[in-house]
């Protein structure tokens, strides 16, 4: 897998073929090689997914509160103080005006990149279905976006009560004992269907 990092979809803008999201979206393929190489490499996985992270520009240096954010200080001015403050504020008296939307796409790999999809392509409904069906497990919605032969995308609407690590597991947990059940033949009983890694960002 090291060698991977030197090939010629590491420096070069590579999208992944027989995905129609990939083509239309220009995902490439060294993100799913990245995947693949961080689930082999237990040393060096990280998770670089729905990181919150505040940047502080172009202000003076006094009167600043500290804040933690993953493990390190920042600092907040007064203006940034203040709306924290006065968002605060109007969730306390009126949560009613508080409306949350939270939507993700979420790329979810299959194991050692077998392209398996390969074989249930002709019944890509009932693995839409199974995907949907998976929203029902934390109150929100999956829709079925596009599959590869070694991945799939999906779209994700949930609510601030659920951190994505937590959905992308129930997900991922849900989906694979539905589909071994779908397809027996798909994989061994004891084969876990996705990898561990993933790739999910916020798109609104």
């Amino acid at each position: 897998m090291v060698n991977c990092k030197k090939c010629f979809k590491f420096y070069n803008r590579v999208v992944v073929e027989g995905c129609t999201f990939c083509h239309k979206y220009q995902f490439q393929e060294n993100i799913l090689c990245d995947l693949l190489r961080a689930e082999k490499d237990e040393n060096q996985l990280e998770r670089h997914s729905f990181k919150r992270n505040l940047s502080v520009v172009g202000e003076d240096k006094n009167f600043y509160e500290y804040i933690h954010n993953d493990n390190e200080e920042i600092k907040l001015s007064d203006r940034q103080k203040w709306l924290k403050a006065y968002a605060l504020q109007q969730w306390k008296f009126d949560p009613d005006k508080i409306f949350t939307n939270l939507n993700f796409h979420l790329c979810l790999l299959i194991k050692e990149r077998e392209q398996l999809l390969t074989r249930v392509k002709e019944d890509l409904d009932k693995i839409s279905s199974i995907f949907v069906d998976t929203g029902d497990s934390f109150d929100g919605k999956v829709s079925f976006l596009s599959a590869g032969k070694d991945h799939v995308h999906l779209h994700i609407k949930l609510s601030p009560d659920y951190a994505p690590d937590e959905i992308v597991g129930k997900i991922a947990r849900f989906s694979e004992v539905s589909i071994k059940k779908e397809f027996p033949g798909l994989l061994e009983c004891n084969e876990e269907l996705f990898e561990k890694t993933y790739f999910i960002e916020t798109i609104g």
